[in-house]
């Protein structure tokens, strides 16, 4: 019995290697950009390491405002997303912490009829 797989790797700087991968390679980046444009959306949030929040996603998305967590919440996001991401498995505290930074977000940057907010 033979399977053809297809496989892909999410990449951030795909510039480097992306021609030499045996995997198709897909720019994280690029394809956030053009979704949250084909979802007209104006702001979004963003949860993540440090270095993606502060940076904003890199400085990669301009089809919107990106808006990350600030203070503690920063500081407590990258803590419970780096402790997630090398265990593979997000504990109720961490998705606690997700939970509450997301709401604040929403609270301190909402918009209303902005679509990033669902109005």
């Amino acid at each position: 019995m033979s399977q053809n797989l297809n496989a892909a790797i999410a990449v951030i700087g795909i510039d480097i290697g992306k021609n030499s991968s045996p995997l198709l390679a897909v720019d994280m980046i690029v394809e956030v950009n053009r979704a949250i444009a084909e979802r007209g959306l104006s702001r979004v949030g963003i949860l993540g390491t440090q270095t993606v929040m502060e940076t904003r996603f890199y400085g990669g998305v301009t089809s919107a405002e990106i808006v990350p967590p600030g203070g503690q919440d920063l500081l407590d996001v990258h803590q419970a997303y780096v402790t997630m991401a090398a265990s593979g498995v997000a504990t109720e505290a961490q998705r606690s912490v997700f939970n509450v930074a997301s709401h604040r977000l929403f609270k301190g940057q909402r918009r209303s009829g902005d679509p990033a907010w669902g109005d």
